[in-house]
């Protein structure tokens, strides 16, 4: 990649991760080059050592194996392909989202994996989407229903936190929005104070660990999500909760069929 794989801590990261994951729970053999240990399951990550991946871009793949290349990986190239390929073994590039600088153009000789309808028809891939990889600790909380339903209802129910003794209603805005929150909560605010319904609470949805999440989709009502290039898992796993998503009208999130 080309920033250092101990910044990467967005979705994209975390979703390779699972799936790294996935692949040695079914009692096949993944290696990571780098396995970060915010997503890293002791029991089941594997990162591969600088001269075994040394090793693997000198000797080339088994004929059995897979090298899965990120859409921003910068030195993915026909030579290096047909390099890691010339023993039979194959490579794919992950597109999980779309991008301007040219990592993820269609390149007819690549097979291409994409995360959503909107990303595989843009760059014509062929083979499967990717299912969104919703961890089952969201489907175990989003099954109490018990739990959160009171708060989906009206303001009054909502119970006070540490963090919110109001116990306001909650807006959660996407971490990688364009949408300054200071602004965005003036101006509910002010919509809010006319309606007179309790005025929101903006939340930027960043930085959580597991319980603050789940707390999140509790709480919250709305799910803001503008800057929409690819799965955008926040929106998906909120919607369990009967969050409401806001989402821009532009790349997948005017896909019918991403988003019906």
């Amino acid at each position: 990649p080309e920033s250092s794989p101990a910044l990467l801590t967005g979705g994209g990261s975390r979703i390779l991760n699972d799936l790294h994951i996935v692949v040695n729970k079914a009692g096949l053999d993944s290696r990571m080059h780098y396995s970060h240990p915010a997503f890293a399951d002791p029991r089941f990550s594997k990162n591969l050592s600088q001269a075994e991946l040394e090793e693997i871009y000198i000797e080339g793949l088994g004929s059995d194996d897979v090298f899965v290349w990120p859409e921003l990986t910068n030195n993915f190239n026909p030579s290096m392909k047909a390099q890691l390929e010339k023993n039979g073994g194959i490579t794919i590039r992950w597109i999980l989202g779309k991008h301007d600088n040219g990592h993820d153009r269609h390149e007819p000789e690549v097979l291409h994996l994409a995360a959503t309808n909107w990303i595989q028809r843009a760059h014509l891939a062929p083979g499967p989407l990717l299912e969104p990889p919703v961890p089952e600790y969201i489907h175990a909380a989003a099954a109490e229903r018990q739990s959160w339903r009171s708060f989906k209802e009206d303001g009054s129910d909502f119970r006070a936190t540490e963090d919110d003794p109001g116990g306001a209603p909650l807006v959660l805005l996407d971490g990688d929005s364009i949408i300054d929150p200071e602004v965005l909560t003036v101006l509910l605010k002010e919509k809010a104070e006319r309606a007179g319904i309790p005025s929101p609470k903006v939340q930027v949805f960043d930085g959580l660990n597991r319980d603050q999440v789940i707390e999140a989709y509790k709480r919250a009502k709305v799910f803001v999500d503008v800057n929409f290039p690819g799965m955008e898992l926040g929106n998906i796993e909120a919607v369990l909760f009967d969050v409401l998503p806001l989402i821009a009208d532009d790349h997948n999130g005017s896909d019918r069929d991403d988003y019906p």
